[in-house]
């Protein structure tokens, strides 16, 4: 039985309707759960994709483009190994809390949670989540640049800004986020392509959704009559049935019901 009643919009902010929001979220069996930017930023790490963000920079967007490898190396570990350090020592916000501590008790009562974000730090998995597939890579992870060596691992060093090499072909190594100009992971695009087609709810957090391949999750959730609900407090981007205009650490205890 579909959850998404009619085709209208609501804007809530009142505890009083997040926490009724929450009621109807709970009637779900099978949710897709997509976060953004916004979940993070409470824990302190600069944002750098959206209004405001640091891919704004022209500078900075310029050697986050693949086309740039492997020039741009140098720059690129300049600039993410320091980074690398400051999300090191960020904590899991309360948005982040609630989220992994709601996880856990829908998946023990049997419901399905596909949790997928556009974030490439590691404060869900921190905070408790488990199964997170990353759309734009992880920060703690780095590859060979040569291909046919196939070197990966998880590396939360910061090098000093300076290029690793890779400790089994000696070809420097490059973090593992997704620059601009490739796919986002392909893995991760899958399952949240899975879970869409036969969710029960969307719950879109941090972000509006407004961007592929968010924009499109939300209209084949539309389309397959799941309850849509985006908690940011920007505009929401889509057609969300429902967008809660808070940040997430103030939305998600009451719409989730926990304490985070």
């Amino acid at each position: 039985m579909p959850l998404r009643s009619d085709r209208s919009s609501t804007s809530v902010t009142r505890p009083a309707d997040v926490r009724a929001l929450g009621a109807k979220l709970r009637l779900a069996r099978r949710v897709l759960v997509l976060t953004g930017a916004g979940i993070s930023a409470a824990s302190g790490p600069a944002t750098f994709r959206g209004a405001g963000g640091g891919y704004e920079d022209g500078e900075l967007a310029s050697f986050h483009h693949a086309d740039q490898l492997p020039g741009s190396l140098d720059a690129l570990w300049a600039f993410w190994g320091p980074v690398r350090a400051t999300v090191r020592d960020a904590a899991p916000s309360l948005g982040h809390r609630a989220l992994a501590a709601w996880q856990q008790q829908r998946v023990a009562d049997g419901t399905e949670v596909t949790l997928v974000t556009e974030n490439v730090d590691d404060l869900h998995e921190r905070a408790g989540s488990e199964r997170v597939h990353h759309l734009h890579g992880n920060l703690f992870r780095s590859r060979c640049l040569d291909e046919t060596c196939g070197f990966a691992s998880h590396d939360q060093a910061s090098h000093g800004g300076a290029v690793p090499v890779c400790p089994r072909c000696g070809t420097r190594l490059r973090p593992e986020m997704v620059l601009s100009g490739e796919t986002v992971d392909v893995d991760a695009l899958w399952a949240a392509k899975r879970s869409v087609r036969y969710c029960d709810a969307f719950l879109a957090i941090g972000t509006s959704g407004q961007v592929h391949p968010a924009s499109g999750l939300v209209r084949y959730a539309e389309d397959v009559g799941a309850l849509t609900i985006c908690v940011d407090p920007g505009p929401a981007g889509g057609s969300f049935q429902h967008h809660v205009a808070l940040a997430a650490d103030a939305a998600l205890p009451e719409l989730l019901g926990v304490p985070g």
